[in-house]
């Protein structure tokens, strides 16, 4: 009798265990959905997409950053598939030329980060584990023509703004265009 009471409990408990039967092979449980994941021009996962926005999140020196994804873009079309990297409509430098590390006054993710595109190159760079403070703008690049340097001319005094502490060469570790599939 006892015998017959344990299979009878196995065999009631076994499937309660074992999920959905639509679930299975999809890598989710319940009420878990598995994100769509980003890879890059050559086929290399870069990491799931965020469910807060579009982008991933990445671990630069052991901090984790967020990178925002959009569209491959001309000025006609927008494609379906592939995707780059977003970049800062406006970068500001402590600098009066635009030279030397922007001042990142993004505050997205686990770590404030700003991409910064020149041509096909995009760079992240990331905040140190330091509190926002008040940085002084010398100059800036601005949206659409992220090529041209202007000297900032009113106030350039950004709050709650962070110095960069390193960089992170995003297009050469994951080479556009990207890709997303479940």
């Amino acid at each position: 009798m006892r015998c017959l009471l344990v299979l009878v409990s196995l065999f009631v408990t076994i499937p309660a265990y074992a999920g959905d039967s639509r679930d299975q092979g999809s890598g989710t449980h319940g009420h878990e959905r598995q994100m769509p994941k980003v890879y890059d021009a050559q086929g290399k996962y870069v990491g799931q997409l965020s469910n807060l926005g579009n982008g991933v999140y990445l671990t630069i020196d052991g901090a984790v950053a967020f990178v925002s994804v959009e569209r491959v873009r001309d000025s006609a079309t927008s494609s379906a598939t592939r995707f780059r990297w977003a970049s800062a409509n406006i970068v500001y430098y402590a600098s009066s030329d635009c030279s030397g590390a922007p001042i990142i006054d993004a505050s997205n993710g686990a770590r404030p980060a700003t991409a910064v595109r020149a041509g096909a190159d995009v760079v992240l760079y990331v905040a140190g584990d330091a509190d926002s403070t008040t940085l002084h703008a010398g100059s800036k690049r601005q949206a659409p023509n992220l090529n041209v340097c202007a000297q900032v001319t009113q106030n350039g005094d950004i709050r709650k703004a962070f110095p960069t502490e390193s960089t992170y060469p995003l297009t050469e570790e994951h080479p556009e265009p990207l890709t997303i599939e479940p």
